[in-house]
């Protein structure tokens, strides 16, 4: 669907949805399912409402530029490809891409790291445990189990 389809046809239906549900309870967020480039209608689902977007592709957007364009208004999961690195990449590529979605998504908050879509068998396992204001991401593969811990603003890079 085309933007200006997007903008004629659902953005004051999404609005309209949208602004009833918030006016239940104005601290409901409300999360937006879309798959694939939808870059150019980001800023009107802002517009209607929408704070969680989800999920956010890295293989047809750009994570790191729609954060620094949005990054006060929408909140993102996902930013990790799961359908070339985690089926066919190294633990090395996926660590790179994790520590780079960090760094350049992540800061500020607004990141709900997590693979883009479901992860099917014969892919990397990945796992993210909070643990009192700690969280320990393990990636299990064939080849190793590998450790990135994170603690607010500080990435602990060993791996081991």
């Amino acid at each position: 669907m085309s933007p200006e389809m997007f903008r004629e046809f659902l953005k004051e239906r999404y609005k309209l949805l949208i602004s009833e549900i918030k006016r239940t309870n104005k601290d409901i967020k409300v999360a937006f399912h879309r798959d694939g480039y939808i870059t150019p209608i980001i800023s009107n689902l802002i517009e209607v409402g929408v704070d969680i977007l989800n999920p956010v592709q890295p293989k047809c957007m750009n994570p790191a530029e729609i954060k620094e364009k949005l990054s006060k208004d929408l909140c993102f999961i996902g930013t990790i490809d799961e359908q070339e690195t985690l089926h066919f990449g190294t633990v090395d590529d996926l660590k790179k891409d994790i520590l780079k979605r960090i760094t350049k998504v992540g800061y500020n908050g607004g990141l709900i790291l997590r693979p883009t879509h479901n992860v099917y068998s014969g892919a990397h396992r990945t796992l993210i445990l909070e643990n009192n204001g700690h969280q320990k991401l393990i990636h299990r593969s064939k080849e190793k189990i590998v450790k990135i811990l994170l603690s607010g603003n500080s990435i602990d890079r060993s791996m081991g």
